[in-house]
């Protein structure tokens, strides 16, 4: 250094003189030299300078610790790695974005966690992360997609954008493959959120086309994976119908006929254009039935199919699906079909359902599925008239008393009820010493089940009492049989 001024930084650097110019970097007078002092040794590219500028990473000026970052970053020793890592939390984004940069020329696996980290940061050490995990390359993928789901909005577009540059490297098959089956696993998602990786696989371009190709027949995926290859330029050899589902192309896919039932179905389940999807497989019309009725209860195209089957008068799977867990888009179906669905609606309000009800759902006395029946007649605009079938109905819907009005038909259905009513209670009525919460639910449900049974025995009594001269005997026989058994069980109705 000179007696009388500041160190003399250029003819350090001329000769060489790391030893000088790490001294030059503790200048405290002057942030110029200490900074021209670090682009000096950064220059150099000497490792006994990489402590020295670890230092100066502390530094009080921020274009100090910026000019120490890209040094550090032109070091061939992995020591420089970790104090970059810390430097990405610079309260200065542009030394942030300096120290990103520095782990891109380094492309260090170590630095891809903190670097995802940083896609979250200012748009300037965003684009710097970004490239370094470029750089990085296949290292960075599972670790990319892993973080895609807890990021937020910025970052998530970043990483999409990385795995679609890691993709589009020509240099490395290796990191296109991965990058590739990643983006392609996250085509399930609906058109919207789907986008930005359709547009990622886009750019990786002629080695996204293969395994694109194999995903246009996912059920989950097959959208997005046609128009990826739509945009890609490819056209299909054959007449492949879950590519002409997948792009919306539904003329061609009805025309198909039987081939392009699954894929329409599929989309059924689908956010995207599902009742188009809907149109068609009534279009296609006989094939479509089978595969319909076996996606009932099949998640999200469950309600579409059973309205599928509506439109194609298809009334028996229908009529099974009532004593399904979600019978309403069933009984809407139903309704739709009409007079077709009249007798076997009345037939199905004789039986009874063997599902086993959760605590919150229990419909206190009614077997779900009889209820769903009785809510279809309803919506068909029946009248349930004064014999076997309206006492069914009545029963069905819960209304005790219009049911016994009726006289000797509605024993049958009454004592069902109650014999019903009387099985779930023994159920509801076994105590459960390791759950207090649930015997406290379990007793409420006990209770209410215990006054329907008491409100069907009512209506039992009415009966036998206000219409004996018109029971049959078999019917006086059934009451005798219910009555002995409701004496041993202590019922005091």
């Amino acid at each position: 250094m000179g007696i009388f001024g500041p160190p003399n930084v250029s003819k350090m650097s001329e000769k060489h003189d790391v030893r000088g110019l790490t001294k030059a970097l503790t200048y405290k007078k002057d942030a110029g030299v200490r900074t021209a002092a670090a682009e000096a040794l950064g220059v150099l590219a000497d490792g006994h300078a990489i402590e020295p500028l670890v230092e100066a990473l502390g530094d009080e000026e921020k274009g100090v610790r910026e000019a120490a970052a890209r040094a550090l970053g032109k070091m061939k020793n992995r020591r420089v790695v970790e104090p970059l890592i810390y430097a990405l939390d610079d309260d200065d984004s542009r030394v942030a974005a300096c120290a990103a940069e520095a782990l891109g020329a380094r492309a260090d696996a170590q630095a891809i966690e903190p670097l995802i980290r940083a896609l979250g940061y200012s748009p300037e050490v965003r684009n710097n992360a970004l490239a370094a995990l470029v750089k990085i390359g296949a290292p960075a993928v599972v670790p990319l997609i892993e973080a895609y789901g807890y990021e937020k909005k910025e970052a998530k577009e970043a990483i999409i954008a990385a795995l679609g540059r890691i993709g589009a490297a020509r240099d490395r098959p290796g990191a296109t493959r991965k990058a590739t089956a990643a983006l392609i696993e996250r085509l399930e998602y609906t058109a919207k959120f789907r986008e930005p990786f359709v547009k990622a696989l886009v750019e990786i371009g002629e080695p996204a086309i293969e395994p694109l190709i194999a995903a246009v027949r996912h059920p989950d995926r097959f959208c997005g994976a046609a128009e990826a290859l739509k945009r890609l330029g490819w056209e299909p050899e054959d007449d492949n119908a879950w590519y002409l589902v997948g792009t919306g192309e539904y003329g061609k896919a009805i025309s198909l006929g039987a081939p392009a039932v699954e894929p329409l179905i599929a989309r059924l389940g689908h956010h995207d254009q599902p009742r188009r999807a809907l149109a068609a497989l009534v279009k296609i019309g006989e094939p479509a039935i089978q595969p319909l009725r076996a996606s009932l209860g099949d998640g999200n195209a469950s309600v579409l199919a059973a309205e599928a089957l509506g439109k194609l008068g298809d009334v028996e799977p229908l009529i099974a699906e009532l004593w399904g867990p979600e019978p309403e888009a069933a009984v809407t179906a139903l309704a739709r079909i009409g007079s077709p669905a009249v007798e076997p609606l009345i037939a199905a309000l004789k039986r009874q359902t063997p599902v086993a009800y959760t605590l919150p759902n229990f419909p206190a006395g009614q077997a779900y599925g009889t209820a769903a029946a009785a809510e279809a007649l309803t919506k068909l605009g029946w009248e349930p008239d004064r014999g076997e079938a309206g006492a069914w109905y009545w029963v069905a819907r819960g209304d005790y008393e219009k049911a016994s009005s009726l006289g000797a038909p509605s024993v049958e259905p009454l004592i069902a009820a109650w014999h019903h009513v009387d099985r779930w209670l023994e159920v509801y009525s076994e105590p459960v010493f390791d759950d207090p919460d649930e015997m406290k639910e379990r007793m409420e449900v006990a209770n209410q089940l215990r006054d329907e049974r008491r409100v069907t025995g009512e209506a039992l009594h009415r009966v036998a009492q206000l219409h004996d001269e018109a029971l049959t005997p078999a019917q006086r026989t059934s009451l005798e049989a219910w009555n002995a058994e409701r004496e041993r069980k202590g019922d005091e109705t």
